[in-house]
């Protein structure tokens, strides 16, 4: 399927081609899927499924694009006493699904990654 999209303006819906929109729509029967791939924030917004009877019936899907943040738990200085031991946490912020690698760095150099 090419890629396309479609517009809502008011009650006129219009597809339109579209480079920056990459989706497929796949339809077995009754059961019909829009499948997006590569999901950027700018894919954020209303999505409707509209069935044309008569009346017609629509549902509405609200795509919100969240971003994951790693933050290293307490200020952004820590004081320590030579010979003494320290621990610091990482906390994942916004995350939707599990990583499959946590890494640690200590400027340019990898000290520490771990399979979850």
């Amino acid at each position: 399927m090419s890629q396309s999209k479609i517009r809502r303006r008011g009650r006129r819906r219009r597809w339109e081609k579209s480079s920056f929109f990459p989706f497929s729509i796949s339809a077995l029967m009754r059961d019909w899927t829009l499948k997006i791939k590569y999901v950027q924030p700018r894919d954020a917004g209303i999505y409707e499924c509209s069935v044309s009877t008569h009346p017609p019936s629509s549902i509405f899907v609200t795509l919100e694009f969240v971003e994951a943040q790693a933050k290293i738990v307490g200020g952004p200085e820590k004081f320590y006493k030579a010979g003494s031991s320290m621990e610091l946490r990482c906390d994942l912020i916004d995350s939707t699904e599990e990583p499959e690698y946590v890494f640690w760095y200590q400027a340019s150099l990898t000290l520490l990654f771990s399979l979850i």
